[in-house]
């Protein structure tokens, strides 16, 4: 991930990420193909530390909750990425396992 939420695999952009927003302690995400098609809509509380996520596929049409524990030692966070990157990190690496991304 980069200062401008592009997704990165082998020097390739594969995707983008744009923060939607909090609300409360919520924090909302939208993740696009380089086409700018919408794959996924994520929200999660708890910032960098979050166990789980609330993710919106456009492939499926559904909303399912899906674990995203942390096994980071987080010491500071890059704020040019987004407050939430090592959170990110763990949403973006499901899309990817799971051919979102």
């Amino acid at each position: 991930m980069r200062a401008g939420g592009n997704i990165e695999q082998n020097d390739k952009v594969i995707g983008q990420f744009k923060p939607k927003g909090s609300s409360g302690e919520r924090d909302f995400y939208e993740f696009t193909l380089p086409s700018g098609v919408i794959v996924a809509k994520v929200n999660f509380t708890g910032g960098n530390f979050a166990q789980n996520m609330e993710v919106f596929t456009s492939k499926d049409n559904r909303k399912q909750i899906i674990p995203i524990p942390t096994g980071d030692k987080i010491i500071a966070a890059d704020f040019s990425i987004d407050k939430n990157q090592f959170a990110l990190k763990r949403v973006v690496k499901w899309l990817v396992d799971n051919q979102y991304l």
